[in-house]
């Protein structure tokens, strides 16, 4: 896939109303599968790019969105007291969001 369709397939799901962020952020549900998968893009995205300086306006936007959600449902769960598992999960995928976003950010 190149570079202008994992853009549009990353933003697609920031944006949409059945996508993984609108998901996260109004029903406070962490969807695996799709999260698995749009990690998968934004590393295929970091590598795509990985000799640039520049990145897309609009996926940096949704870099920040998924992270401050993610971050929101970890703080959610631990208030909560939700299962331990659920926890460890968000948790990780917070983290993993986080290093890819670094990794996306680093200036070669």
């Amino acid at each position: 896939m190149n570079e202008e369709a994992i853009v549009r397939e990353i933003v697609n799901e920031c944006l949409d109303p059945e996508g993984f962020l609108v998901k996260l952020r109004t029903h406070n549900t962490l969807d695996k599968k799709t999260f698995q998968w749009l990690l998968a893009e934004l590393k295929a995205y970091s590598h795509s790019i990985a000799d640039r300086q520049t990145i897309n306006r609009s996926l940096a936007g949704c870099l920040f969105a998924i992270q401050e959600a993610l971050d929101n449902y970890v703080q959610t769960l631990d208030k909560r007291y939700i299962d331990v598992q659920e926890y460890q999960y968000a948790q990780n995928a917070f983290a993993e969001v986080y290093e890819t976003t670094l990794d996306i950010f680093r200036i070669p």
